[in-house]
């Protein structure tokens, strides 16, 4: 999809769609130099990771969770949706649940990366 062609008539570029569009693109992007950062400080086993994976799994949620959100606010988006974007909220959640505790309780996390 051309982004100019979209500024030149009312569409997804325009008004309060083309605000959230660009709000969300701009967070998908921070998730994804965020994750370049993650992955490279994980390789390198700095002592912050724990703490990085903690706020990537809970970043990662709230963006998904915005994003679900904000497309429920634009009809033609809400008729396509079938349900799997709650789906991944939940299976973001979960994740959550299962990783956070992990690398804030985990021994192994402790003697990889902080010891």
């Amino acid at each position: 999809m051309c982004w100019s062609n979209c500024r030149g008539r009312a569409g997804i570029g325009d008004g309060e769609n083309g605000a959230q569009l660009r709000g969300v693109t701009a967070a998908w992007n921070f998730r994804i130099l965020f994750s370049l950062y993650a992955i490279v400080s994980f390789y390198q086993k700095k002592a912050i990771v724990p703490r990085l994976m903690i706020i990537f799994y809970g970043i990662s949620f709230l963006i998904g969770a915005i994003d679900t959100l904000l497309v429920y606010q634009i009809p033609a988006a809400k008729e396509l949706d079938s349900g799997d974007s709650v789906m991944d909220i939940v299976r973001s959640f979960i994740t959550c649940l299962i990783w956070i505790p992990y690398f804030l309780k985990s021994e192994r996390v402790k003697n990889t990366f902080i010891r």
